[in-house]
């Protein structure tokens, strides 16, 4: 049986990451999903002091809706050069295909938001229900997950710490 190839998304990442070419894989990643259940994680968390959460969920949101590759060069680069080691990319086994899909699925947030955010939030939900199964890209001792958003055409990132 041949070897199972990773869908085309994660391959061009791969091959980006392999020319250190941060500039192609920051377009081939869906910043809002891979960061919104996390910043939606954060809502409820009670270190968050009510008189802050308008404040900190609108600049929040801002860089949500306009990541920049400034923002990110750093991870990006190291992420190249980790990968540039090189490895293998192979589909996901039934557990880490949940806990991946637990990662990345918004959830609801009991706090109350803003209504803009709260509609932002449900389409984000809407949409992280909809991803595709994860890959893992092995190389060396590391491992780094990767699945594609709805549409098919990004991939997102999953934190390594939600993959242990």
């Amino acid at each position: 049986m041949p070897a199972l190839e990773p869908p085309d998304p994660i391959k061009h990442f791969i091959e980006a990451a392999l020319r250190i070419d941060v500039d192609t894989m920051f377009t081939l990643v869906d910043w809002q999903l891979t960061h919104a259940a996390d910043w939606a994680r954060s809502f409820d968390n009670p270190a968050l002091p009510e008189d802050r959460l308008v404040e900190v969920t609108e600049s929040g949101l801002q860089e949500m809706e306009h990541a920049t590759l400034g923002m990110v060069r750093n991870r990006l680069a190291q992420l190249a050069l980790h990968l540039a080691q090189g490895g293998h990319a192979q589909p996901a086994s039934d557990e880490q295909r949940a806990r991946a899909r637990a990662h990345v699925l918004v959830p609801p947030v009991v706090r109350p938001l803003p209504p803009h955010v709260t509609d932002r939030l449900a389409a984000w939900r809407a949409r992280s229900a909809n991803v595709s199964d994860p890959w893992a890209v092995i190389t060396g001792d590391r491992t780094l997950w990767l699945m594609l958003n709805p549409e098919r055409d990004r991939i997102i990132i999953i934190k390594q710490s939600a993959m242990q």
